[in-house]
């Protein structure tokens, strides 16, 4: 009897993953439908093709790139220092700085490009209209995923006493941190960028906000191109779609097995 609830209470956990995994996919397959069927019926790879040979396509997927991977790059050189100095020599800062990334969460991201615009509209640094601020909005708008990766990671690293061993050994802080601690923090850096990359990759209303839309990146051109062809637009989406998911698979499935195999050897 305790044999047959068991299996009946596993049974209905495989029903509720199951669902899980349906209302996951039914976007994506919803969106491949879509693009690979058309409204003459006919299915074909055309609206894939047409994406390939539109260099407006190439240019816009090119800045967003360009622009994610700098967000990355300014999310890493503020973020990780900061964190190492104040968890080694100033713990009692580290809630401020966590409450700081939470921000993000707290405050909408149109709030934010709005504070960009007042600020930087006019004065001695005019960017608004420009695509210099938004590498900077995808490391602030990051930050709670950044944060949370990287702290994950100091936490699984004894970074004090690893700090201590090599300053005994002569070593200067930041070459401690340039060779012993970013090292073993680096898994955590990866998940944190490709969070961060993803979310620069399919960010529209703060790049709308703040560039006027002087620059077309992958989401504004997506949003433009399906206006007039949905079926294109659609497997823009998918695209994206698909880019998200291959950074959160990355995050969840590979980055652990680096991790495991970096800390074995």
């Amino acid at each position: 009897m305790r044999g047959s609830r068991e299996q009946h209470g596993f049974q209905g956990y495989k029903l509720i993953i199951f669902l899980y995994v349906i209302v996951l996919l039914s976007p994506l397959l919803g969106l491949l439908w879509e693009t690979l069927h058309g409204a003459r019926g006919i299915w074909s790879v055309e609206a894939y093709v047409k994406l390939v040979e539109d260099p407006n396509f190439t240019s816009a997927m090119v800045e967003s790139f360009i622009l994610s991977l700098t967000g990355v790059a300014i999310a890493i050189i503020i973020f990780v220092p900061s964190m190492y100095v104040l968890y080694v020599y100033y713990p009692r800062w580290m809630p401020f700085l966590e409450w700081w990334t939470l921000l993000p969460f707290m405050v909408p991201g149109v709030a934010l490009a709005i504070g960009y615009v007042s600020v930087f509209s006019s004065g001695p640094l005019p960017l608004v209209g420009t695509p210099y601020l938004l590498p900077f909005a995808f490391a602030v708008l990051g930050s709670p995923f950044f944060f949370r990766a990287c702290y994950n990671a100091l936490m699984g690293v004894d970074v004090r006493t690893l700090t201590e061993a090599a300053s005994t050994l002569g070593s200067s802080p930041w070459r401690s941190f340039y060779k012993v601690i970013l090292p073993n923090l680096t898994p955590g850096i990866i998940n944190g960028s490709l969070l961060v990359f993803a979310l620069g990759m399919g960010e529209f209303a703060v790049t709308q906000l703040t560039t006027g839309g002087n620059l077309i990146t992958f989401p504004l051109y997506m949003d433009s191109i399906f206006m007039y062809n949905p079926q294109e637009g659609a497997s823009m989406a998918f695209l994206s779609f698909f880019i998200t998911w291959i950074a959160l698979a990355v995050t969840i499935f590979i980055i652990p097995k680096i991790t495991h195999r970096y800390r074995a050897s």
